[in-house]
């Protein structure tokens, strides 16, 4: 009952994403003046690739990536600036936590030009019941604004600082 419950909850989340990002054509049909997202909860396995081992923990992981608020704003008609509030949790199994963040405040600022991506990373690190404990990870997140100002992507991606140092 409780995979069932959450295979509900992970469809409902997603048809919910489908809706407002790429679906709607209220929100397609917006330039972004003010882009706003407030409390979404999306499963990490949805959003991002995982792989198969974080932390020394194999998988199956499961988690959330929270967005308490995300928000794009139009700055003297020629910046946007990118503010986000978010974290992430990731657990094994069991349910005993391998990943939480470090922090979460980002803001990138600064597009002359679109189309334009604008994000964050959300430096996470290994708990210590893990295999390496303390070690970094990174959560990008990418809102990608087309040329007609509409935002028409949100990508997310997760990067190991010390496979890629470039991340």
């Amino acid at each position: 009952m409780k995979i069932r419950a959450k295979q509900v909850i992970r469809a409902a989340v997603l048809a919910l994403m489908s809706v407002v990002f790429a679906i709607s054509p209220t929100i397609a049909a917006q330039k972004v003046e003010e882009f706003k997202l407030v409390n979404v909860s999306i499963p990490v396995g949805d959003f991002f690739v995982l792989p198969a081992e974080i932390c020394g923990v194999v998988g199956p992981l499961e988690g959330e990536f929270l967005i308490y608020q995300v928000q794009i704003t139009l700055w003297d008609n020629v910046h946007f600036v990118f503010q986000a509030s978010s974290s992430v949790r990731l657990d094994d199994a069991a349910g005993n936590p391998v990943l939480r963040d470090l922090g979460t405040l980002r803001e990138v600022s600064g597009t002359t030009s679109l189309p334009n991506s604008l994000g964050g990373n959300l430096v996470s690190h290994c708990t210590p019941n893990t295999a390496t404990p303390g070690k970094l990870y990174e959560f990008r997140i990418t809102f990608t604004l087309g040329e007609d100002g509409t935002l028409k992507q949100i990508h997310g991606e997760l990067c190991d600082p010390s496979v890629y140092p470039f991340c």
